[in-house]
């Protein structure tokens, strides 16, 4: 593979997201997802209006969500920064997904939600990229227990969440180790 050459100093853009669990009790946790979009030199709009380098959206979203299921119990957002005025007008839209729970699915339901003139493509990025890392970080306190100690842990628990990995990458492939490590537990339980 070649090497692409740049220089480090002609950086214009940069996007970061920031994902983060929060343990708020024994069955619920907080998940904070951050985007923040920085213009790095001088630019135009469309309009022709010249703008300095900085901040040209920051995000936050926080859920809280309650455990194992991932029931999003209340949703808060809020807009720091953002390039047109009338943007913050979508974030008490994003309250719709108050009842909802992080599973299959859901990526498909937020992007039908807010597709278009309906939301924010770039609140709806967070929030599609919060999905994932909502589960890491439920597993992430969640495992704080040993699993003989884990009200989560029953036999047909454990086979919901095998079904939800499998194929869902190469670790979890049906025919990978990990799978089918999982799968013998189940049957040892079962």
């Amino acid at each position: 593979m070649g090497r692409i050459e740049f220089s480090p100093d002609a950086k214009a853009h940069e996007r970061t997201i920031t994902l983060s669990t929060f343990r708020a009790g024994d069955d619920r946790i907080v998940a904070q997802g951050r985007l923040r979009e920085m213009r790095l030199m001088e630019y135009y709009l469309f309009t022709g209006e010249k703008r300095p380098a900085g901040p040209l959206h920051d995000f936050t979203i926080r859920l809280l969500l309650a455990v194992p299921d991932l029931l999003i119990e209340e949703v808060d957002a809020e807009m720091a920064s953002f390039p047109r005025e009338d943007c913050p007008d979508v974030l008490d839209g994003i309250r719709k997904i108050r009842g909802m729970r992080i599973e299959s699915g859901f990526t498909m339901k937020v992007r039908s939600m807010f597709s278009g003139i309906k939301g924010c493509t770039h609140l709806t990025h967070l929030l599609l990229a919060m999905a994932p890392a909502i589960m890491q970080g439920m597993w992430a306190v969640t495992a704080q227990k040993p699993p003989s100690e884990r009200s989560d842990m029953s036999i047909e628990r454990i086979a919901s969440v095998a079904e939800g990995l499998k194929d869902s990458c190469y670790a979890w492939r049906e025919e990978g180790r990990a799978y089918r490590r999982l799968e013998s537990l189940i049957k040892k339980r079962g």
